[in-house]
């Protein structure tokens, strides 16, 4: 039975430092690398994380998991239209 808990807290660790990632990315967000090491950690870890719900159940991973995804996945797409427009912006001599 301690095996069982110590996988299953596994998966509930990466769904939670998911969404913290997110958290760190946004107080990196000066630094552009830190924050895209951070905001793919975060992605990486939630895909991570979903794989574990067939065997241990959606309880405590589901949502944490998917937060931290999809608030991730919005920030990185919001930095790279952010980054899109400034370069064309630039480019044009505007």
């Amino acid at each position: 039975m301690k095996n069982f808990e110590k996988k299953a807290s596994f998966h509930k660790w990466t769904a939670q430092i998911s969404c913290i990632c997110f958290l760190l990315g946004i107080f990196f967000g000066k630094y552009f690398l830190i924050c895209l090491l951070f905001i793919f950690t975060g992605l990486s870890l939630g895909i991570i994380a979903l794989f574990g719900i067939p065997k241990y159940g959606r309880k405590k991973i589901l949502v944490p998991a998917i937060l931290g995804i999809i608030t991730n996945g919005l920030y990185f797409f919001g930095m790279i239209a952010v980054f899109l427009a400034s370069y064309l912006k630039a480019s044009k001599g505007f």
